[in-house]
């Protein structure tokens, strides 16, 4: 895993931890994060699919991490929706599909999230999975920024 995506799955992290304080727990406490995640909290749902993907105090499991943030993403959970992208859009756990990777990353722009809105720019702009296109990859972009 490169540097970059390694560090940006801390930011993640980071960013669940603070949208639910509740959960921010170190390494012991998971078994109470994946309870509150049982009973349908979709950020306690998306902190544990930022866990299993990075690692991060449990066990690496790409399998899981999909599971949690596709019960995420159903309630509509924008960092969810952002991180599937970013499975398909990198390949983690999952075959490599831009088209997947730029549907959750909308669905998770619309919401005004700005790592999904810069991520769809860059495919905007690179062509990954979508004709190139720079006027809508500045459209992203200036949302993002």
């Amino acid at each position: 895993m490169s540097k970059f995506i390694r560090i940006f799955l801390h930011f993640l992290l980071l960013c669940s931890l603070l949208a639910s304080q509740a959960y921010a727990a170190p390494a012991e406490n998971i078994k109470q994060l994946q309870q509150a995640a049982e009973t349908g909290d979709a950020n306690a749902q998306t902190e544990l699919g930022v866990k299993y993907l990075s690692g991060e105090g449990i066990n690496k499991d790409y399998q899981k991490a999909k599971e949690w943030f596709n019960r995420a993403a159903k309630q509509d959970n924008a960092v969810a929706q952002f991180s599937l992208g970013l499975m398909y859009a990198k390949g983690f756990g999952v075959q490599q599909d831009y088209q997947k990777a730029r549907e959750w990353y909308t669905k998770s722009a619309e919401q005004g999230f700005a790592w999904a809105q810069f991520y769809l720019g860059l495919m905007y702009a690179r062509g990954e999975g979508v004709q190139q296109n720079y006027q809508k990859a500045r459209k992203w972009f200036s949302k993002a920024a």
